[in-house]
């Protein structure tokens, strides 16, 4: 007799209890929420990843754009020229790794549902190193975002070798930027593989009550 049935969909981006940190090096991973918290600054964003072994965290992304009074997403008054171009550099890393191509991105307004994965049916691919454990100021770190290109030449390398960031440079012991727990790098694709040639399928647009909120 059935005592009980779920929908398996229910589980979409739900990571398992005390799943630890995989090893250093590249994975294929979902995103599963944007969050804005109050005590952040304008265009930081909580990215939360999940991980094949059910593993989740969050790291940190900081946007260009922010809501004004009125509700609009406007560029962040008295951002500098350089953060500004640096944060955009960053998004379109991420973009690029959730299979968007330049068209797409040029071409489209760019809101939660491209980033998660429910919504969009992408996952990112990521270089990562977990915090050392039982050492006091040691998180686990998104190195940066890759391309399928990328992560497809990196974990045919023995995985030693695939992060380009070994556990002996993780932080230990740093005070935390705005609760760090997690940082991101998200440098451009630097080893040739550059935006994808065909892009993924854009996500539906956001309703009219949608923004990028917790």
């Amino acid at each position: 007799m059935t005592t009980i049935m779920i929908p398996g969909s229910d589980f979409e981006g739900i990571g398992a209890l005390n799943a630890a940190p995989p090893d250093a090096g590249v994975y294929e991973v979902s995103i599963t929420k944007l969050e804005r918290h109050p005590s952040d600054k304008p265009g930081v964003r909580r990215v939360h990843v999940l991980f094949p072994n059910g593993f989740t965290m969050f790291t940190f992304v900081h946007f260009a754009h922010e809501q004004d009074s009125s509700g609009n997403f406007v560029r962040i008054p008295n951002l500098p020229d350089n953060k500004f171009i640096g944060r955009m550099k960053a998004i379109k890393t991420i973009l690029y790794s959730l299979g968007y191509a330049d068209e797409q991105i040029q071409s489209g307004d760019i809101h939660d549902g491209w980033f998660i994965t429910a919504q969009s049916n992408n996952k990112g691919f990521v270089d990562f190193t977990p915090g050392q454990r039982g050492v006091q100021g040691s998180y686990s770190n998104v190195n940066s975002w890759l391309t399928k290109a990328q992560y497809e030449s990196r974990k045919s390398q023995p995985a030693a070798a695939q992060t380009k960031a070994s556990p002996a440079a993780v932080k230990v012991g740093a005070a935390p930027l705005p609760a760090a727990k997690q940082t991101m790098s998200a440098p451009a694709p630097t080893n040739g593989a550059g935006a994808p040639s065909v892009g993924a399928a854009l996500p539906p647009p956001p309703s009219v009550a949608q923004g990028i909120v917790s």
